[in-house]
Parts: structure tokens; C-alpha cells; sequence
């Protein structure tokens, strides 16, 4: 499993960090359901405070992306309230099982 998650992170680092997102965010599965689940990292202590509210629009459409990634790699599906309802919607749709 974790060798799973080191080669997603290794594959999406480029794709994270073009969303503006915090090394944080690829540290463990946890951590990046952390984000989409909140949109902000409330389990993991995060000195920068980021917030998925203050990307831009690019921004968010990598975010987007990177949690299709997410899930096509196998991760349990949960919805993740960090995204827009279409967004979101778009997804359970792919992955809900």
C-alpha cells in the first residue's frame, strides 16, 4: 500500500504542485483525503493553512484532475466536499460502486 501511494505521489507531484497545493497534500492517502474531504487539512496539523477556496480557477481544474487520478488508482470512493457539486457529481458517477 504504501509503495502504491509513493508511486501516485511520484506520478502526480507535478499535477499538485500546478494546483498550488502543499507538499502536505502528497504525504500520505490520508492526508490527500484529508484535503478533499475538507478542503483545508483538519486532521493534519498544516502551517501554511491552505484552503482549496483560495486556489484559482487553473488551479482548481489540476485539484480536479489529480482526484480523478485519485480514485482511477484505486482509492475507495468518498465524496469529496473539497470539489464543486458538478465536479463531485461528475465523479460519483465514474467511481461510486
Amino acid at each position: 500500500m504504501a509503495r502504491l501511494w509513493s508511486r501516485f505521489a511520484d506520478q502526480q507531484r507535478d499535477r499538485a504542485a500546478a494546483a498550488g497545493l502543499p507538499s502536505l497534500a502528497l504525504e500520505s492517502p490520508a492526508h490527500f483525503a484529508d484535503l478533499l474531504m475538507h478542503g483545508y487539512f483538519d486532521h493534519h496539523a498544516d502551517p501554511s493553512r491552505f484552503a482549496v477556496d483560495n486556489l484559482s480557477e487553473t488551479q482548481y481544474q489540476e485539484l480536479v484532475v489529480l482526484a480523478e487520478s485519485y480514485f482511477a488508482s484505486g482509492e475507495s470512493w468518498f465524496a469529496p466536499m473539497a470539489l464543486k457539486d458538478p465536479d463531485r457529481q461528475r465523479l460519483q458517477a465514474r467511481f461510486e460502486r
